[in-house]
């Protein structure tokens, strides 16, 4: 299993990759999202598929058992977890909770005077301050929806069925402060795992089969140029035609539309 930046997927060839069978995992983008209730998301859970569409959500946990919403997997319950495992796993750098690099997993190997840094090399006050750069982050804004074509993708996307997993919008909780009030977001995700089939499975974790990804949010969409977990898609295209597993029937029915049916529903997903 190999984590990469999406700002290096875009440099990388993937096929050689993707053919041997390494698992790749883009990282998860960094963009606002204040915290969400989790109450409205296990309202969203249908995990015995009540509704007979097909599709069964259900809220991912982390190794402690936690309610998470966070990576592409729904195993990171917090903020603060997530941004531990970023400085961690992404960059190296020992932080408050594993404050060495023996803790954080293998001794580096290398002569002392290679690594001079004090552990941990990101102070409580350090990392408490990203944690809350990223929660007052503002969420990134749809464009509107004001071409006639716009308008008849939007219809195209929820008959479709997308709207059922990359449901529009969600709550937001209040934070107790006047900065993050209560309100909603334009994120385009349950945030719950779903099975996403044979084609897509890449990493498992301890909560989450190989098969099952969280819904990737939409938001932002259209800065993207790598799409899916392990960014094998430079098409918006492509990656609607890979979904499979609960989302099939959405991918078929997209499939059956002609091509400029199918145009109109990019051209509002590029307003994302």
């Amino acid at each position: 299993d190999v984590r990469v930046r999406p700002d290096a997927v875009a440099r990388m060839d993937l096929s050689a990759a993707l053919s041997n069978g390494t698992s790749l995992q883009v990282l998860a983008s960094r963009t606002g999202t204040r915290p969400d209730s989790l109450a409205t998301l296990q309202g969203l859970e249908d995990l015995d598929d009540a509704d007979g569409d097909g599709i069964s959500g259900r809220l991912g946990r982390d190794p402690q058992g936690r309610p998470a919403r966070f990576g592409r997997k729904g195993d990171v319950a917090t903020l603060a977890d997530f941004v531990d495992s970023a400085f961690r796993m992404e960059m190296g750098i020992t932080t408050p909770r594993v404050p060495d690099e023996d803790r954080a997993g293998h001794p580096p190997g290398v002569p002392a005077p290679v690594d001079p840094a004090p552990e941990p090399e990101v102070s409580q006050d350090e990392f408490d301050a990203v944690v809350h750069f990223l929660r007052f982050l503002a969420p990134l804004a749809p464009a509107p929806v004001d071409d006639p074509e716009e308008i008849e993708g939007e219809r195209r996307f929820h008959e479709l069925g997308c709207a059922r997993c990359h449901v529009p919008e969600l709550p937001t909780a209040p934070f107790g402060s006047p900065g993050v009030p209560a309100g909603s977001i334009a994120i385009y995700s349950d945030l719950l795992l779903h099975d996403m089939g044979p084609g897509l499975e890449g990493t498992c974790t301890t909560g989450a089969a190989n098969n099952e990804y969280r819904t990737e949010p939409l938001m932002g969409l259209r800065y993207r140029d790598r799409f899916l977990h392990d960014g094998r898609a430079t098409r918006v295209m492509d990656a609607i035609l890979a979904h499979g597993g609960e989302a099939e029937a959405a991918r078929q029915a997209f499939s059956r539309l002609n091509r400029l049916q199918q145009e109109t529903v990019l051209q509002f997903l590029r307003t994302r």
